[in-house]
């Protein structure tokens, strides 16, 4: 059998409607036939939905709800983080209910406005985990140097990624407080500093939903290729092992690679392929 070239421009015409989104993983699960999903859903932890529940520390004067159309980076609200300016630590931490961080994920968003007005350290960002409190807690370090201006992920692996160990550290399999410090070198008001959605992902089945943005898409006659554009605020400072296409339900491709840490100020731009014979 072949294609006459009408039968080959109606197939390329029905591939192309097909595909609406890519974006890129970041965790190295293989590519299977049976794959249906790329960007896994998540456990929700906090969704940054309502202030209730944030407590304050150091510098930071309060958590207060933004509702502005345009400023979360999840659904329609996210968290200004309201700080002075005096040691230069500002902790923002909630009592949530007892989650089984065993083998998981983290990844929140992470917003501020000037990234230059963050300390010059390794410990510019840090995420804590608890048992029962923080006398029992593991420390999770970002560098100033993987933040940019705008929203970033923060994401790392809750047992193999700890920076330091408080007391006899976390207990993963029942986490039940959160916390995020920001080493910063002036005071950040209104929204200039905003987190939002904190969750967790099972080991080996993560695909995060950073960068999941429409395709942009060319066509020949024997060809349909789709280019996904990761822009320099997006999977900072992490290793982007797979990218994907879908339908905007469904996976419809996948491709893993050799691990790619993607820097702060770097584009990335994943093209592929499709070939009809």
């Amino acid at each position: 059998m072949v294609l006459t070239n009408n039968g080959r421009t109606q197939v390329v015409s029905t591939l192309q409607s097909l595909f609406t989104t890519g974006g890129v993983g970041l965790d190295n699960t293989s590519a299977a036939l049976t794959d249906s999903e790329l960007f896994g859903g998540g456990t929700t932890i906090d969704a940054c939905d309502s202030s209730t529940g944030w407590s304050t520390e150091g510098d930071a004067s309060s958590v207060a709800l933004n509702t502005t159309t345009g400023e979360a980076i999840e659904g329609s609200d996210c968290l200004n983080l309201i700080t002075s300016h005096s040691t230069g630590s500002s902790g923002f931490y909630k009592t949530i209910s007892s989650k089984n961080l065993s083998n998981k994920k983290m990844n929140l968003w992470f917003y501020i406005n000037n990234s230059n007005e963050l300390a010059s350290s390794s410990n510019a960002i840090t995420i804590t985990l608890g048992t029962s409190g923080f006398t029992n807690s593991n420390d999770y370090y970002t560098s100033y140097e993987d933040i940019s201006n705008g929203w970033n992920s923060i994401y790392f692996d809750v047992e193999a990624d700890s920076d330091n160990t408080n007391g006899t550290g976390l207990v993963s399999s029942d986490c039940d407080r959160i916390k995020i410090t920001v080493l910063a070198s002036s005071t950040q008001s209104s929204n200039d500093m905003r987190m939002d959605f904190w969750t967790y992902y099972e080991s080996g089945t993560l695909g995060l939903t950073d960068s999941n943005n429409t395709l942009t898409i060319e066509t020949g006659d024997y060809y349909i290729k789709t280019t996904h554009n990761i822009t320099t605020n997006e999977s900072n400072g992490v290793d982007i092992v797979e990218s994907g296409d879908n339908d905007g339900t469904y996976l419809l491709s996948r491709q893993v690679f050799a691990p790619l840490n993607k820097g702060v100020n770097t584009e990335l731009q994943v093209d592929k392929y499709y070939y009809i014979e």
